[in-house]
């Protein structure tokens, strides 16, 4: 499972000392947020997947954009009013949020980074965010595998129009255990609910996914993030939307393989002849354990680069 680092400079200076130090212990992968001016920023002319030397241990991975905010934040762009307003937020029944980035603006710089082939990754929650994304991408079309990070109110229509575009998705499946409950009740409603972070629609239309905490949202637990795509479990032990569950292979395939895949780094995530030796043992066959054991599984060991460096007391 690898890093992902968002931010500007200076973060990407602190991480390059650490890997030099030899402190760094796992790869990373440096998301840059877009700025005002696509035309002076250095890493648009760096491929995705690049590596930025040091060992191998830091890559480059796509321009990053955000279109909406949260839903439990009644920042999300939505298609249909919130459910339930709240008194901190709006008192008007018709509010569906609003899109964070003029679109104007936003389709410019589309347009210039998939006029070069520059992988982005837009942070869309909203289905009208999502909307938004696709359409935009749909006008300045290109190969680079741009990604919709969150994806959490994707449509079936959605999905159809990601596949036919090879975008690819980064899901937040740990939100219907954590702001499941919520979601049903106060900010969607049950039918909008228990479509939230549509994997198995994803897996059905052929789009790539992956999987993500979102840290510090929520920590960087990798099995309950397994467990959370298997069961679909609220708080309160209700299944949300339990034709969205997926197997455990593809759980773990959606922060493993298909991970290596949407950031172009597919010398990993896979164990076979060749690859970099990144890889971890745990306690328990996670395709032969029931579905609330998967939250349970520990690591033992931690190799990185074929060296272990990370072993339990347990072990």
């Amino acid at each position: 499972m690898e890093s992902k680092f968002t931010g500007g400079l200076l973060g990407l200076i602190g991480i390059t000392i650490a890997a030099f130090l030899g402190k760094l212990k796992t790869r990373i992968i440096f998301n840059k947020t877009v700025g005002d001016d696509l035309r002076k920023d250095k890493a648009v002319d760096i491929k995705q997947g690049t590596y930025l030397g040091l060992f191998k241990k830091i890559t480059m991975g796509p321009m990053k954009m955000f279109i909406d905010g949260s839903i439990q934040g009644y920042t999300a762009h939505l298609k249909k009013p919130y459910f339930k307003p709240h008194k901190t937020r709006t008192q008007d029944k018709d509010y569906r949020g609003y899109a964070a980035w003029d679109m104007k603006d936003y389709e410019e710089k589309v347009a210039f980074l998939n006029a070069k082939d520059r992988q982005y990754a837009t942070h869309g929650n909203g289905d009208q965010g999502i909307e938004n994304i696709i359409t935009t991408e749909e006008l300045h079309p290109s190969d680079a595998r741009n990604i919709i990070i969150h994806s959490q109110m994707a449509s079936e229509d959605h999905l159809k129009r990601m596949a036919k575009m090879d975008m690819e998705a980064s899901f937040f499946p740990v939100h219907t255990y954590v702001w499941g409950k919520p979601h049903r009740e106060q900010y969607l409603g049950e039918d909008r609910a228990k479509r939230l972070d549509p994997l198995k629609s994803a897996e059905t239309h052929g789009v790539n996914y992956t999987s993500h905490n979102d840290a510090p949202v929520t920590p960087p637990d990798p099995f309950t993030l397994v467990w959370s795509a298997v069961a679909r479990i609220d708080e309160d032990g209700n299944v949300l939307g339990p034709d969205q569950k997926v197997s455990a292979y593809h759980a773990i395939r959606s922060i493993t393989a298909n991970a290596a895949r949407q950031y172009y780094i597919e010398d990993r995530g896979i164990l076979k002849e060749g690859n970099m030796a990144d890889f971890i043992v745990i306690d328990k066959d996670p395709f032969n354990v029931d579905e609330d054991t998967l939250k349970t599984i520990t690591v033992r060991k931690t190799y990185f680069d074929g060296k272990c460096v990370f072993e339990s007391e347990n072990v």
